[in-house]
């Protein structure tokens, strides 16, 4: 079993196998090293907690640290037959996700089964930094992931924040906010603190589905 980093590869096999006559397939997550974007992991870091579900039930949970600790992690019971599998990836507060994978999969006693899940951000900007000029505007779109969203669930409405203020302020900077896209307007001076992020999420099953970048502030 490979241990958890938080390091660049874009994809990770699940492997289900199966117990015999048992309602459980045993499950082993294969090759368990997560991207996380550099802005996400700056601001969650070794906080950031891996949740497994399966048909809605919490199989595993543990922090990004604390896995690398925890051989039998990835190793799960699964029932037989149509799963919804999905991997979450949150800081502290477990309502907000950062990156997101879901796929169904019909786990069959006595065959092997194996389903490819790929890590990515549920939301992605069109941009990779905001070059934000004081008393300047800039448009910036956000484009929500279709197949990530949860079931039942179309064209969720985005909202935008500035460090976790709905719509910024006049230290930060004015949002906005137009569907899927949002106007920013630079504050007159530069605030103080050298980390300043943009967010754009929806809300979903009492969760944010969110994506940050790193805000550049240019006088």
């Amino acid at each position: 079993m490979k241990r958890l980093s938080l390091i660049f590869l874009p994809v990770f096999a699940v492997l289900l196998l199966s117990c015999g006559e048992k309602p459980l397939s045993l499950t082993e997550v294969n090759s368990p090293e997560i991207k996380l974007p550099a802005d996400i992991q700056e601001l969650i870091g070794d906080s950031a907690q891996v949740i497994i579900y399966s048909n809605g039930k919490m199989m595993a949970k543990g922090t990004a640290s604390d896995i690398k600790n925890q051989k039998d992690f990835f190793i799960l019971n699964l029932p037989v037959g149509e799963q919804m599998i999905e991997l979450f990836i949150t800081g502290p507060n477990e309502n907000v996700v950062y990156m997101l994978d879901r796929k169904k999969v019909n786990i069959i006693p006595d065959v092997k089964n194996s389903l490819d899940m790929e890590i990515a951000p549920p939301l992605k900007f069109d941009t990779r930094i905001i070059n934000l000029t004081l008393n300047d505007e800039v448009i910036v779109t956000a484009k929500i992931d279709s197949s990530r969203l949860p079931e039942g669930l179309k064209n969720p409405e985005l909202k935008w924040t500035i460090d976790n203020i709905e719509g910024g302020n006049n230290e930060i900077g004015l949002i906005t906010s137009n569907g899927n896209s949002a106007t920013i307007r630079g504050p007159s001076a530069l605030p103080s603190g050298q980390n300043h992020y943009l967010g754009a999420y929806y809300e979903a099953d009492g969760r944010k589905y969110l994506a940050v970048i790193k805000i550049n502030y240019i006088e």
